[in-house]
This record gives structure tokens, C-alpha cells and sequence, in this order.
């Protein structure tokens, strides 16, 4: 399938955490939005680069290219929780999701610099077996602030291979700021004009519609954060809920599931207002449920089970799963 999540266009937040801000890096800079909505369905095609780029410091190479190590599977992650617990870890309770494109959005801010981002590495090693497979065209993995030049999108798109994922994730270095708001609100936006087309869109007496080219296949994503957020994510995600009801999308069109790495005790009070307080508010009556989110407790821990692992990865679209205390 090819991705067309449109340009990023994105309002530049002006909150800043001072903490966040002696860390920026010249990496961290805006860039320009991408001159087209369609993007090619592999990176490859991004891969030449001019020779002020060649020398640019930290630049990853494309996704594409072919790893040696063996890729983590579904199966590796499985030997480490008792057996009782994961009978269904490769079965078909991970079926739904074959429905979404999933997109990792990774906190590489200064504040999960030391052992949060090595906790944020093992977070993706252990999600990407699941999401790579059943996700037929690969995932996509967007930064806060690294940005990979191979890809107009600035992100790297139908990654198929775990091992590929976390590859990419070790090419980067945690600086700057945690602008969740402003990536959330790039990615979505130009997503939910699509959305919008499509609810305008002719259909049959089936409610199919009748040109298939405006289908827009609903979205999981995956935000790994210590939730320390420089900006408002809150405004972009009940304007995103608005928008849904507005087209009367699916339920689960769109889902943000918040993987908090990290302890800190006023993060964790912001999350849980993003999960369960949004909607409570007077503004927000009826207004659709598009977050969950949940803590990061590492695969050594006695509770990583099957049924974490499937609130990790489904309990932003499946409510079953976010009512789930885990």
C-alpha cells in the first residue's frame, strides 16, 4: 500500500522546557515540507544523496539496507514470559491488527537520554516482531527530531524487518525537544483531509465506496515517550477526535497508544489525563476515545505477559484492551 500521509506541515510550538533546551542540537531544526502527499512505497527511491549530504554527521543509511543479525520474532519475545502466559502471543487475538498501518513515534529528546532511551530500544525490540508482522507493507517510524533525508516524509516508511527497525532506532541520538504535539499534529493532519474525502466521498447502495482509491486505511500509533512533553499534545488530539466524529469514521480510524518509558510521577498524571480525561471534560461530551496509554515494565518483569503486550499494541483501537488495568 502506498502511504500518503501528505506534506508536513506543522505549527511550531513556542513552550519550551528549559531542561529540553540546552540539550537542542543544530540536528533538531525545522525542515521543509514535502512537495508531494504521495509518497513512493519504499525508501529505496530516496537513497542518493548530494555531497552536502554525503558528509552529514550521524546520517543513517536507509532502512533498506540488508542487516546480518537474525530478526527478533514474535517467538524470541514469547521465551521470556512463562508459557502459560503467552499461549495466544502468535495467535489470532494480533489478527486486528492486519486492519492499520502502524506508525512508531520515538521520543529522541534530551530527556531520554541514559537509561530511558536504552529502556525505549528494548520497548521497540519487543513491539516490532508483532507490528511488522502483521502489518503486510511494514511499518513507519517517525522521530521528534531526527530526521532521515532519504524520505520526503522525513520518516522511514514500510519497514518490514524487526531487526531493520531497531537498526534505525540505534542510528539515532537522543537531543532537543519533546514536541509530541507538533509530530502528532504533522502526521495527522494531512491524514485526516483523506479521512474527510473519503467521508464526502459517492458510495454504493452497500455503503462501498465507489472509487476504492479514496479508501484510508485507519492508523495505529505507537508513541515510546517518558511523556515529559514540551508542547500541547492534548489540543491535537481532541481536535483529531473532533475531526473523526465530524466524518463519522470508524472507531477505530485512529488510535495513539502512549508507551511511557520511565517513572516520573507528573508524567504519568499527564498521560492518564490524555487516556481517561479527555473526554470527561464538559467540552468534550461524546467525543470519541482515540488514547491509551500505558507503562513500559520491561520483558524481564514478571508482568509482561500476552495480554500486556496486547494492551501495548491494541489498546488505543480496541477498547476491550484500554479499559484493561495491566
Amino acid at each position: 500500500m502506498n502511504r500518503s500521509f501528505g506534506s508536513w506541515f506543522g505549527r511550531k510550538s513556542s513552550s519550551r522546557r528549559d531542561r529540553d533546551s540546552d540539550m537542542l542540537s543544530s540536528g533538531g531544526t525545522s525542515y521543509s515540507s514535502s512537495p508531494t502527499n504521495s509518497f513512493p512505497s519504499s525508501s529505496s527511491a530516496y537513497t542518493t544523496t548530494s555531497s552536502s549530504t554525503k558528509n552529514a554527521p550521524c546520517e543513517p543509511p536507509p532502512y533498506s539496507e540488508i542487516f546480518a543479525a537474525a530478526p527478533m520474532t514474535p517467538a524470541s519475545i514469547a521465551a521470556r514470559v512463562p508459557s502459560t502466559q503467552i499461549a495466544d502471543l502468535d495467535g489470532d487475538k494480533y489478527s486486528f491488527l492486519r486492519k492499520f498501518d502502524t506508525l512508531f513515534l520515538v521520543d529522541d529528546s534530551g530527556s531520554m537520554k541514559g537509561r530511558n532511551w536504552k529502556d525505549a530500544g528494548e520497548a521497540i525490540s519487543a513491539i516490532a516482531p508483532i507490528c511488522t508482522k502483521y502489518d503486510s507493507d511494514g511499518v513507519d517510524i517517525y522521530f521528534l527530531n531526527h530526521r532521515n533525508r532519504h524520505h520526503p516524509s522525513r520518516g522511514y516508511v514500510n519497514v518490514k524487518s524487526p531487526d531493520a527497525v531497531r537498526r534505525i532506532f540505534d542510528s539515532v541520538q537522543p537531543s532537543g525537544l519533546t514536541e509530541v504535539g507538533e509530530q502528532l499534529d504533522r502526521i495527522l493532519s494531512p491524514y485526516l483531509d483523506r479521512v474527510k474525502k473519503m467521508a464526502a466521498a459517492d458510495k454504493d447502495e452497500w455503503n462501498n465506496l465507489k472509487d476504492p482509491s479514496l479508501l484510508v486505511r485507519p492508523i495505529n500509533i505507537i508513541s515510546i515517550t517518558d511523556g515529559d512533553f514540551s508542547d500541547d499534545v492534548e489540543g491535537v488530539v481532541v481536535a483529531a477526535a473532533k475531526k473523526l466524529d465530524r466524518a463519522d469514521a470508524k472507531a477505530h480510524q485512529v488510535g495513539i497508544q502512549f508507551v511511557q518509558i520511565g517513572n516520573d510521577a507528573r508524567a504519568q498524571k499527564a498521560l492518564k489525563s490524555l487516556d481517561d480525561g479527555l473526554t470527561l471534560a464538559k467540552s468534550n461530551r461524546g467525543m470519541r476515545d482515540i488514547v491509551d496509554t500505558v507503562p513500559w515494565k520491561g520483558s524481564s518483569n514478571d508482568n509482561f505477559t500476552a495480554e500486556y503486550l496486547l494492551k501495548v499494541v491494541l489498546g488505543s483501537v480496541n477498547r476491550r484492551y484500554d479499559r484493561e488495568e495491566v
